[in-house]
């Protein structure tokens, strides 16, 4: 429906990103808004498990397994919240996409702090914390875009001229 609510994950269906997880937060935010829509893109081992366990659910219609995609900045846009319930990640450059894209993000506090870009978009929930906890902290946080964030991202040296000027610095030893 056009008055959805979007969610999205980007990454491989690996247990570092705790899938299964993330599909019970999203059957918790479900119960108390069932005009949700989750986008999962990625692919790996664990997306069957993964899937099985949307199934159980009883999710089949709002959760959008989309495979492999090249596509990623559109779905970002075309989605509300950014989810990354990761057990670990380093600086995920998917969660730096996400605040470019001026989405809310709800991620995991075994994230590195540094991921944040300043652009007040990026809240830490405990991964010690259940389902439930996490989809009443989602629904009850801001989750307006922030157009404006991706000047943030820029001036954290995230643009495509500052990675050409690294690698330029790496291989031509400028």
């Amino acid at each position: 429906p056009s008055d959805a609510l979007v969610f999205v994950h980007v990454g491989r269906f690996e247990e570092q990103k705790n899938h299964i997880f993330l599909i019970d937060i999203f059957h918790e935010i479900l119960k108390k808004d069932n005009k949700c829509i989750l986008l999962l893109a990625g692919d790996g081992r664990l997306r069957q498990k993964t899937e099985e366990r949307t199934n159980e659910l009883g999710m089949c219609e709002e959760v959008k397994f989309l495979g492999l995609r090249t596509d990623i900045p559109e779905i970002l846009a075309a989605a509300d919240i950014f989810l990354m319930p990761s057990h670990y990640e380093g600086i995920g450059n998917v969660l730096v996409e996400a605040q470019a894209a001026g989405l809310p993000c709800f991620v995991s506090d075994s994230i590195p702090k540094e991921v944040d870009m300043g652009a007040g978009l990026v809240e830490f929930l405990p991964l010690k914390n259940d389902a439930e906890t996490w989809s009443k902290q989602i629904l009850a946080s801001d989750k307006n875009r922030n157009p404006e964030a991706f000047r943030k991202v820029i001036e954290k040296g995230y643009s495509i001229q500052d990675t050409v000027r690294i690698v330029e610095e790496i291989y031509l030893g400028k």
